[in-house]
């Protein structure tokens, strides 16, 4: 026991010899690591003001999942309308000149095909301003002759296979008659081709709907122009060629889901930021609230309740929830507003609710400083009976 005891001392003493030495050893080493901390730290500052620079910063980017779901789907149609670069204006008289002569046409009601062919020669040599008024009276001479140039198809649609030869075309594309026009070579139908050339050459795209057959203003070729136009006229074109590219509606119901009709919405939200009431603004702002009001309580056909108890559908009831989401969006807001007054009335979208919901969509009016004259002149322009400059 007592050899045990002094092999124990002995190990205690070596012990404590080698903590003494081990915390000596740190002692004398930590103040020259803390100067040289401290030293680095004061360079650092120095070179920091010197070069006038900022620490970097750990980013962490907040990401909203409905707000990329909405920026997914919008740009899906964005790679569907590839930009033409702008070229360098021609002189002010020169331009002067193609939109003298495209007004001239417009008045004198010249062809869509001969319209068409100015705006496209013409376009790439005026400055944004110039080329807005260009493009304006361009659609509007072109959507006038429309309601018109279809006339002439209405003897192919009495043909008594004409319709079943039509959509077996159209349903290889799902319906969507501007991928006809995209992809006209591959047409099989001789007749069906050739008809579909010469709307393509008019500018036009060959549609139908309601048991009818209509040419429809391709917008996607505006679109594809849209660098030359100020930035109001351009992002009311991509507006404009979305409903080309996927029609929202046909025979008064919804041919879209509606995250797809919240996306497009969300978007002209976005476009509409800075607004500052120019008259393609105001167009916008005119086209949101219509998009709004779908969104809201749908039409005739695809309303956002059931017929049977006029209750909110769920799926509705979810994509308004997810709208909620998105922070600092005016959509969001309005949309709030219109959960607010039907939840008051347990989800029940009747006659009383709905007036009160179109009057909620009139702050739409307020905000963008909208006047009946402004729906007017939007309407003239659209149906092709005048353009305001």
């Amino acid at each position: 026991m007592k050899k045990q005891f002094t092999y124990k001392k002995a190990l205690y003493r070596i012990l404590m010899i080698v903590g003494v030495l081990f915390l000596y050893g740190c002692q004398s080493k930590e103040p020259k690591q803390i100067d040289e901390e401290s030293r680095s730290v004061e360079e650092a500052s120095e070179k920091q003001e010197d070069e006038n620079l900022e620490l970097p910063q750990l980013e962490v980017e907040v990401v909203n999942v409905v707000e990329k779901k909405y920026e997914d789907i919008l740009a899906t149609y964005m790679s569907a309308l590839p930009i033409k670069q702008s070229d360098e204006p021609a002189s002010s008289d020169e331009q002067k000149k193609w939109v003298t002569d495209m007004k001239a046409l417009y008045s004198e009601k010249g062809t869509s095909k001969d319209i068409y062919d100015l705006y496209k020669r013409g376009i790439s040599k005026l400055s944004p301003e110039e080329a807005d008024i260009f493009t304006a009276y361009a659609i509007s001479g072109m959507r006038r002759n429309s309601f018109e140039d279809y006339v002439a198809l209405e003897s192919y649609a009495l043909q008594p296979d004409f319709w079943d030869r039509f959509f077996k075309e159209a349903e290889r594309y799902d319906y969507k008659y501007i991928k006809l026009s995209q992809n006209v070579d591959d047409i099989e139908d001789t007749q069906i081709k050739t008809l579909v050339m010469e709307a393509k050459n008019q500018g036009y795209y060959l549609a139908s709907g309601e048991g009818m057959m209509f040419y429809l203003v391709d917008f996607t070729e505006f679109a594809k122009n849209r660098d030359y136009n100020t930035e109001p006229m351009r992002d009311l074109l991509i507006t404009l060629a979305m409903d080309t590219l996927e029609p929202m509606a046909a025979d008064g119901g919804f041919i879209v889901s509606g995250d797809i009709i919240a996306a497009r919405t969300y978007g002209m939200g976005k476009m509409l930021e800075g607004y500052e009431g120019t008259r393609y603004e105001k167009y916008m702002a005119i086209r949101f609230k219509d998009h709004m009001s779908m969104l809201l309580m749908g039409i005739d056909n695809s309303p956002t309740f059931n017929y049977d108890n006029q209750r909110i559908k769920e799926d509705y009831i979810r994509i308004f929830k997810e709208i909620q989401t998105l922070e600092d969006s005016y959509m969001a807001e309005l949309v709030t507003d219109f959960m607010d007054l039907v939840s008051s009335n347990d989800n029940i979208m009747d006659e009383a609710i709905r007036i009160e919901a179109y009057e909620k969509l009139n702050k739409i009016d307020e905000k963008y400083d909208l006047t009946l004259k402004d729906v007017s002149s939007f309407g003239t322009w659209m149906s092709g009976l005048g353009v305001e400059e």
